[in-house]
């Protein structure tokens, strides 16, 4: 991988999970938005209580957690042509899956 292409990679993801940013999110949907199709499933979700595992057993833990999160999204995504999962921040994550209908959208959330 070139300089350059490692420096974009760092700047459209979360270094801890590998995840897309909320920078790269946002051009996505910008790039979703102009296309001719508008079908699509937008989900956000955070981890309730989450500041539990934090102060309970340390950073390690929480990073070891939110790793083991990044990874299952990444499986989702790879269900969905076009998806992706981003780490917002801390403990928030946005799902965009374009092409997916709202009754798609009960099993992308199990």
């Amino acid at each position: 991988m070139t300089r350059n292409k490692a420096l974009e990679y760092i700047s459209r993801h979360d270094m801890l999970t590998e995840l897309p940013n909320r920078k790269e999110l946002d051009r996505r949907i910008k790039e979703y938005i102009t296309a001719e199709d508008k079908e699509a499933v937008f989900m956000i979700f955070d981890l309730r209580k989450f500041k539990y595992i934090n102060d309970t057993y340390g950073h390690e833990i929480w990073d070891s957690v939110l790793v083991f999160i990044a990874w299952v999204c990444k499986e989702v995504c790879k269900l969905y042509k076009g998806s992706l999962i981003a780490r917002k921040w801390g403990d928030e994550f946005t799902g965009m899956f374009p092409g997916c209908t709202q009754k798609d959208s009960n099993g992308i959330a199990e």
